[in-house]
């Protein structure tokens, strides 16, 4: 799986036993899997509340953001394709829960991306531009197209970690654990 993924080993001695013992009893991909479902479920809950698994608060998005997107914009909710693309992919001894979008990590972690000078389509009407009004125009409505220069910037995104395991999903984990030990099996 590309993109962002994070790998967690939950290591308290209630899972560690419940582990054990559903691994002597065999077949435990269907445990695996109901695991990283509750995962997944955890993680899409984690953009309503825009707070990470450490249950700390995302950092809010720049004025820039909201002024293109609206006062009420949540962080890493522009189009809902990052929340629609987090998986599970399971096997009998580990669950993943991650997604494959490029641009994953960079949410995840924060950073820095470059942007290198360039040209840019720059739209108008020939109205405004006889009133000598230069606003910028849709393309659809404009009648001219001219390129102006970009100077190179960068953009600056903090990280919104929304992948990872609070304490409710450990606890979560152990009583899905128990339950598959005592007889509740998945397939």
């Amino acid at each position: 799986m590309t993109g962002a993924m994070l790998t967690v080993g939950i290591e308290d001695e209630a899972t560690r036993h419940y582990a054990a013992l559903a691994e002597r009893l065999g077949a435990t991909r269907g445990l695996m899997d109901a695991i990283g479902a509750e995962l997944v479920s955890s993680t899409l809950r984690r953009f309503s509340e825009s707070r990470g698994p450490d249950g700390k608060a995302w950092a809010p998005l720049a004025k820039s953001t909201l002024k293109k997107r609206g006062a009420s914009a949540k962080p890493l909710l522009d189009k809902g394709r990052l929340r629609l693309s987090i998986t599970r992919a399971a096997s009998a001894s580990q669950v993943e829960v991650g997604t494959n979008l490029i641009y994953a990590a960079l949410m995840q972690l924060g950073g820095t991306v470059e942007h290198a000078a360039h040209s840019a389509p720059v739209y108008r009407t020939l109205a405004d531009l006889k009133m000598q009004n230069y606003r910028f125009a849709k393309r659809s409505k404009a009648d001219v197209m001219t390129y102006h220069e970009v100077k190179d910037y960068s953009i600056t995104i903090p990280g919104r970690p929304y992948l990872g395991v609070s304490a409710e999903d450990r606890a979560a984990v152990a009583r899905i654990a128990h339950e598959y030990v005592m007889g509740a099996k998945w397939s």
